[in-house]
């Protein structure tokens, strides 16, 4: 089945201009990010 990902993707709350505040892969930041997007369509 074909996934299509409409949004931001990301493993932690780190940006170009902001350091991440913990790993390289934030487990829990990544699911926040992932109920958001199943919440808000």
């Amino acid at each position: 089945m074909p996934v299509e990902f409409l949004g931001i993707a990301a493993t932690n709350d780190g940006s170009e201009t902001t350091p991440r505040s913990g790993a390289a892969f934030d487990k829990e930041y990544t699911l926040r990010l992932a109920r958001a997007h199943e919440d808000h369509g």
